[in-house]
């Protein structure tokens, strides 16, 4: 799902050289889409959900692929692959994507890949995330006995860290399987624990089935589900197979499926978004280091 991280929220141990390589706005780890500061806000849902179990059997996904491309006002100013491959002893997900964000009449291309491996449960083994443009990253996360071993690198500035995680992990982009699997009716509300490697977080999501509608796209009207996620006020549009067809954030972005060449045509950069006024202020600040 559209996600941004805020690193800020790391307390990073530092390994060598005198500049800590994190600051208080934090680093935006752009993995193909953007989602406001305090995203992890957890706003009160209204009533009971049904809890989900957390994670989804590796022989029970299904092999995906898909192109987004991703609009702000109007203009689409990125583009989204997302890959997933089961095999017998568990899943293998790509997603890679690039954001043109124009700040200060200066154009900048950011560039992000995420490759994750999980186990036969569905559990999340590994993880690689690498991010390229203004901001330079690595980060990679291993899960071992109850615990998540992260390291990686900032700006050539080593860190590393260890996460306690209470349970295995449900990477947060399988979600849309996992609900694919219930018998989704309008009304309904389900509940969920996730981890996204994106900004690492393991948190419950609650997610409202609101309705079935037939959504115009690229290749004809699908009947899809229209799903909100409650923390987040964010809208995805998924069938019943568990395809993501579209998503929209409060923040004004926007993510539709399309074709491979259509979604890498971009027409304009990303702009005018508050969220981009705080990732110029933090770009601007580490070109002086």
């Amino acid at each position: 799902m559209l996600r941004v991280a805020f690193a800020g929220k790391l307390k990073i141990m530092k390994t060598n050289g005198a500049h800590p390589g994190w600051h208080g706005l934090g680093v935006f780890m752009v993995v193909g889409w953007l989602v406001a500061l305090g995203l992890n806000y957890q706003r009160p849902s209204g009533s009971a959900a049904r809890p989900l179990e957390s994670l989804v059997a590796a022989a029970e996904l299904s092999r995906e692929e898909g192109w987004f491309g991703l609009y702000l006002g109007g203009k689409k100013a990125g583009w989204l692959h997302q890959k997933l491959e089961p095999h017998p002893a568990g899943y293998r997900l790509l997603q890679e994507s690039l954001l043109q964000v124009a700040l200060d009449k200066i154009t900048y291309q950011i560039k992000s890949m995420l490759t994750a491996s999980g186990g036969k449960e569905g559990e999340l083994r590994q993880f690689d995330l690498q991010i390229s443009g203004p901001v330079e990253m690595n980060l990679a996360g291993l899960w071992h006995e109850g615990r998540l071993e992260l390291s990686g690198a900032f700006h050539g500035e080593k860190f590393s860290r260890t996460l306690e995680l209470a349970r295995p992990a449900l990477v947060e982009l399988l979600l849309p399987q996992l609900l694919a699997r219930q018998e989704l009716a309008p009304g309904e509300r389900y509940s969920v624990e996730t981890f996204d490697p994106q900004n690492l977080v393991q948190s419950r999501l609650t997610v409202e089935v609101q309705g079935l509608e037939a959504l115009k796209t690229t290749q004809g009207l699908r009947q899809v589900y229209r799903v909100k996620v409650l923390e987040r006020n964010q809208q995805l549009w998924l069938d019943a197979a568990g395809r993501l067809w579209r998503e929209e954030s409060e923040e004004g972005f926007l993510l539709v499926r399309e074709d491979e060449k259509s979604a890498q045509l971009l027409e304009g950069s990303a702009e005018g978004n508050e969220l981009l006024r705080n990732l110029g202020k933090f770009l601007e600040g580490a070109s002086r280091q």
